[in-house]
């Protein structure tokens, strides 16, 4: 266990020392003020004080120099495994042995190994005569899936494989991002295998996994070439020959013998070996764990600041005792007096165990006019045998604005006890009832329930003319000629509503289409300007990843595809 900054501590104890100097020189000097004024002494309290404050100064000093422990083994969790995805985009690539072609066929199976992988902080390199970092290490799916299919569109133009090169980079990029000395990672390499340059010289660390995947037939094929608008102009030649492009499977082998862990496919037409893949570099990341242990020295500088804080707590007590001791007392004191007074303790209102049926119809009556139908409908049916002519209407208003039916029958049979009896009930019966019929669509269109409301409404017309005498009938004669007469009334006026309602529905129909034609046209000017972006973004793009380099032999054996 040492200090890791103990080159810091002479520094750091001359600045105490002069501070704790000048802090005792100031206490004497205080201590024969008393001395000579009031003629008292410094006591054994007084010096233990001192003795613990300074002592938490030292400690507090020394948990500044960073004490740590002895070393010890830690197994880290497991990061993300960085995968760098090495593409080729030489001109051989662009032969359509495989369909479409073998660089689209190449960036389908980069899209769909990005779109698998889970856990993995990927890159995208392309590569010709020189290599080039699309994207750098990232978990934005979206991202790296926006990037490869952006290449789909662009025009190879041309180069060698200098695939010896695009790896020693890859390593040397894989080394720098392990900060532990023991470079690990996973390559996943896309090509046709068509090398043109030196073999490979440089040496693998064993924590990087290379997946090679050849794409590609071993008869090959012409490699077409075009114009920068897309036009064929002809197959490529080499020495007055057109130049066939053949998968070298052979060279995939030399290439992976060069790492400990490497493995090969190849793809054709049809077929994906991402779960292939993944479960490779999964089997890579399992057995070196070893990468991601690490050597720490624990922190124990809290042992100092524990004590310092201690040390502090109790020359404060010792130097200031006397100022805390009547608080002390006084909290003694009266803590075991801070007991909870029951008198003081509200009791809870006893209920009423049996409430009356007028009671129950005023709070019923209450939480009607607060929307507490259903707990208004349960307290008028517990008070159903003893309902006043009002309550009942209440209650058939309540099942109503429930929408149920049943509220009809209610008000039906309220209206039949209490024929002439009350003229305000009953119109306030009639006024619920049309309210009802006129929310259901006039009863028609309900069902069973429409009906019900239709044959109430001629019990209702039926009853009204049932008396006992001549003169009832004749009033209801004149009732039946005045409900006739309103009746038309009423039919010109819900006509006259109907083509109102028409006329601004259709109103508000234009102006939701106007709205939308509005929303459309809004929404053209985004995608526009998107594209506008894209296609600036993609001439960038273009310009990026050209990995084409002039400085080669003008010698005419040398291959440039």
């Amino acid at each position: 266990m040492t200090f890791l900054k103990l080159s810091y501590a002479p520094y750091l104890l001359f600045v105490v020392f002069l501070v704790l100097l000048f802090w005792i020189y100031d206490y004497k000097k205080y201590f024969q003020w008393l001395k000579d004024c009031f003629g008292l002494k410094p006591n054994l309290r007084n010096y233990l004080g001192k003795l613990t404050f300074v002592l938490s100064v030292l400690c507090f000093c020394l948990a500044l120099l960073d004490f740590r422990g002895h070393e010890e083994q830690v197994d880290t969790p497991l990061s993300d495994q960085k995968t760098i995805i090495l593409i080729d985009t030489s001109s051989s690539m662009l032969v359509e042995d495989v369909q479409p072609n073998r660089f689209k066929r190449a960036l389908t199976v980069a899209r769909h190994f990005v779109k698998n992988a889970v856990g993995h902080q990927i890159s995208i390199n392309v590569f010709s005569d020189i290599s080039k970092r699309l994207v750098p290490f990232t978990d934005d799916i979206d991202l790296l899936d926006a990037r490869l299919a952006g290449l789909e569109d662009e025009r190879l133009r041309g180069g060698g494989s200098n695939i010896t090169a695009a790896l020693a980079e890859i390593v040397e990029s894989l080394k720098q991002e392990t900060s532990n000395g023991n470079p690990g990672g996973n390559i996943l390499l896309i090509t046709d295998a068509e090398e043109n340059t030196e073999p490979l010289n440089f040496e693998a660390p064993a924590g990087i996994s290379i997946a090679v995947i050849g794409v590609g037939t071993v008869s090959g094929g012409k490699i077409p070439m075009r114009t920068q608008s897309g036009t064929f102009s002809g197959y490529k030649t080499h020495m007055n020959k057109e130049v066939i492009s053949k998968l070298d499977e052979d060279y995939l082998d030399r290439l992976a013998s060069h790492f400990k862990r490497s493995r090969k496919w190849v793809v054709l037409s049809f077929n994906l070996p991402t779960e292939e893949v993944l479960s490779f570099f999964r089997e890579g990341a399992t057995q070196s764990v070893g990468i991601d242990q690490n050597k720490i020295r624990p922190v124990l500088s809290q042992w100092f600041v524990s004590a310092g804080v201690a040390f502090y707590i109790l020359s404060v007590i010792f130097t200031q005792m006397r100022s805390y001791v009547l608080v002390s007392l006084l909290f003694l004191l009266v803590l075991p007096n801070a007991e909870a007074n029951p008198g003081n303790i509200e009791k809870p209102l006893d209920l009423e165990s049996d409430w009356s049926p007028q009671k129950k119809q005023s709070l019923a009556f209450e939480l009607a006019k607060e929307k507490k139908l259903e707990k208004a409908e349960l307290l008028y049916r517990e008070a159903s045998q003893k309902l006043s002519p009002e309550a009942k209407a209440n209650l058939g208003a309540t099942l109503l604005a429930q929408g149920k039916a049943e509220g009809l029958e209610i008000l039906h049979e309220t209206l039949r006890e209490n024929a002439g009896k009350n003229i305000e009930l009953e119109r306030t019966i009639h006024s619920n009832v049309k309210k009802y019929l006129s929310q259901n669509g006039g009863g028609g269109g309900q069902g069973d329930e429409g009906e019900e409301g239709e044959e109430s409404k001629k019990e209702k017309s039926d009853n009204s003319g049932d008396g006992d005498e001549k003169k009832e009938r004749s009033s209801t004669g004149e009732g039946s000629d005045q409900d006739e007469k309103n009746n038309d009334k009423n039919e010109n006026k819900d006509q006259a509503n109907d083509g109102e309602q028409k006329q601004q529905q259709k109103i508000t129909n234009m102006a939701q289409r106007e709205r939308e034609i509005d929303k459309k046209r809004r929404m053209m000017k985004v995608p526009a300007l998107l594209k506008q972006l894209m296609q600036d973004d993609r001439a960038l793009q273009s310009e990026f990843i050209d990995t084409i380099t002039q400085d080669r032999d003008n010698s005419r054996q040398k291959k440039d595809w």
